[in-house]
């Protein structure tokens, strides 16, 4: 908690009741109670590090997903980060967001991470027996996301959604890419936002998203930087999901809030979330 000046965090003492709350408002903090200076130490080298785009400390979770208050993304400067590692996109809204996290609505939305997933049996099986196995999780996603009936948190209308994707040069591997982007956007479709926005980086995989998605979501190709070998251009996707929320940022203008998430992520509201915004 911080101390009434909100200069410093405070540490109670074990025979004091803790404070579970980040400020004391207008009470004054407890004799038993004083600034920790390991807490401070750590706050004030937080508050320097402003223009270092990707976290050193635990404080900023790679999470590969967010939601956030349209203005907070709004503030960021993508284009700016636009090369630098994925984790910065965490970051650069907490950051935004004076380096508070707190849940729109406590254990409501829930994020699966595919390629978590898929790291895990790719270690522990052959190369077919892995994809067999992520390919019948992406099928059971799909069954699950995609025509069931909507939960809807009760933001929905007020959400807009950005998802990038970047399908590669094998045609196996994109086919199950798509497969499990389409489960992602079935997820952030029925629960998450009313809006969503696939952003690729050439016309190939517009085509291909188009012919998967339909109607789900609108595609937009941004202008991914890359190199040219044998005559093809080849983009670069580690700029693709910065000039995706370039692109979010003025598509949007008109939601409250802005979720972003990669393709390899299915979003779900509980199901007792869903039931009490019924």
């Amino acid at each position: 908690a911080c101390d009434t000046k909100h200069l410093c965090f405070v540490a109670c003492s074990q025979s004091r009741r803790r404070v579970a709350q980040t400020y004391y408002k207008d009470r004054t903090a407890p004799k038993a109670c004083t600034c920790d200076p390991d807490i401070v130490a750590r706050e004030a080298n937080f508050s320097s590090l402003r223009k270092t785009p990707v976290s050193p400390s635990l404080r900023a979770v790679y999470a590969g997903a967010f939601i956030a208050p349209y203005k907070v993304a709004a503030r960021v400067d993508w284009r700016g980060l636009s090369g630098e590692p994925l984790d910065a996109v965490n970051y650069a809204v907490l950051r935004e967001a004076s380096a508070v996290w707190r849940p729109a609505h406590p254990e409501s939305l829930r994020v699966m991470h595919l390629s978590a997933y898929e790291h895990g049996v790719v270690a522990r099986h052959t190369h077919e027996e892995a994809i067999r196995r992520v390919d019948a999780v992406i099928q059971w996603q799909l069954r699950d996301l995609c025509g069931t009936a909507p939960r809807r948190w009760p933001l929905y209308n007020k959400t807009a959604a950005v998802v990038p994707f970047f399908g590669g040069v094998n045609v196996e591997a994109r086919a199950l890419k798509v497969r499990a982007l389409k489960a992602s956007v079935c997820g952030l479709r029925r629960d998450v936002a009313a809006h969503v926005r696939l952003a690729v980086c050439d016309d190939d995989d517009r085509k291909v998203v188009n012919e998967a998605l339909g109607a789900l979501a609108d595609v937009v190709v941004v202008p991914c930087p890359g190199r040219r070998s044998s005559g093809a251009f080849l983009p670069r996707p580690g700029h693709l999901p910065f000039l995706a929320l370039v692109d979010a940022v003025e598509a949007f203008s008109f939601v409250d809030f802005l979720a972003f998430g990669g393709a390899d992520l299915t979003w779900r509201l509980s199901e007792e979330a869903g039931a009490a915004a019924a």
